[in-house]
């Protein structure tokens, strides 16, 4: 299941055939059913692609790697100061056995919302 949780600034997240979702400081997002999806400063923005051999030459880079764009320009591994970043996402993937059938996540919803303010502590 992957997951985004805004630590600074604001954004949306959506998948095909649903509505997109405002994300705020401190929101998190899941995936699932593990959806593509897309993170995005407006919503009906398109995503930029990663290429195959993208994800081939960072295989062995330390993890986490920064990606930051700015003005349109995909910059990975750039390290923009956060006071110069507007929004700052930390992702991730959260694995679980659905073998032989995990019922629970079956039913979740295609987006999962937690947002900030409702979240608890």
């Amino acid at each position: 299941m992957e997951y985004h949780m805004i630590a600074k600034g604001r954004g949306w997240a959506a998948v095909e055939g649903q509505p997109p979702v405002r994300l705020g400081a401190g929101d998190v997002v899941i995936f699932p059913q593990g959806d593509p999806h897309v993170m995005s400063s407006a919503p009906g923005i398109e995503p930029l692609r990663q290429t195959a051999d993208w994800v081939f030459s960072t295989r062995n880079d330390p993890k986490p790697i920064p990606i930051a764009y700015h003005h349109g320009v995909v910059d990975a591994g750039a390290s923009l100061p956060v006071e110069e970043a507007d929004t700052i996402a930390v992702c991730g993937f959260l694995g679980c056995d659905l073998k032989p059938f995990n019922p629970l996540v079956a039913v979740l919803p295609r987006i999962l919302h937690l947002a900030a303010g409702h979240a608890g502590d």
